[in-house]
């Protein structure tokens, strides 16, 4: 079954469309006297002879047709239904919300650019304890090397100069940076492990934004069921 769409108007709307349509007439008979008149003058002034009668009409017909069809321009491509469609102009076409998007997005991003991910603005660090660490391995001698950064996808650990290596290259790409310490139920205390330290020096660099402590297990922990 073939959908049949009618176009149905309000009386408001009706009656704009009718000033419309009466504007383009008054523009088209406007003009074409104008323009005839103006002719007839160009002619007089340069020969001294009057216009031929079918001269002057050929004129002003020319002109009726060139300033109805400007006025016709004016009144129906302001948006709205139009004469066209939906499209907002004489004969319909893009709307200019349409084509202004269209725009936005080919100016934003060329062809066969990639887009660059956008990096967080806060970094969540988290602070493993001795049972994490030794699921994953890690030696729990010696200098404490159980920071790790929670979206790194090599998922590495960092003893603290590292950590402030990575940072500084993160903070490097994203201005005002910041960073959280997450705290498992096995992390060791904040005062341990030169959690103070790191403290000090992300205040010193403007990075530090709070601590988060939490009763939970490390993702680690959950997975062993210990």
């Amino acid at each position: 079954m073939t959908n049949v769409t009618l176009w149905a108007v309000g009386p408001q709307e009706g009656m704009g469309i009718v000033l419309k349509v009466l504007a383009v007439i008054g523009g088209a008979v406007l003009g074409g006297l104008l323009i005839g008149a103006l002719g007839n003058l160009l002619v007089r002034a340069m020969t001294t002879r009057k216009m031929p009668v079918w001269g002057t009409r050929t004129v002003r017909l020319v002109g009726a047709v060139a300033t109805g069809w400007l006025v016709a321009l004016l009144v129906f491509g302001g948006g709205g239904s139009g004469i066209g469609g939906s499209g907002g102009g004489l004969f319909g076409g893009k709307r200019d919300d349409d084509t202004k998007k269209e725009e936005k997005k080919d100016s934003g991003k060329k062809d066969g650019e990639k887009e660059v991910p956008v990096e967080p603005k806060v970094v969540r660090v988290e602070v493993l304890g001795e049972k994490t660490l030794k699921l994953l391995k890690q030696s729990t001698q010696g200098a404490y090397r159980g920071f790790r950064i929670e979206d790194d996808k090599e998922k590495r650990l960092f003893d603290i100069d590292g950590l402030q290596k990575e940072l500084r290259a993160r903070k490097e790409k994203v201005p005002g940076l910041k960073v959280t310490l997450v705290f498992y139920k096995d992390s060791p205390d904040k005062d341990l492990n030169e959690v103070p330290q790191l403290e000090t020096w992300l205040r010193d660099e403007k990075m530090w934004d709070q601590y988060d402590p939490t009763d939970k297990d490390s993702p680690e922990v959950k997975r062993s069921g210990s």
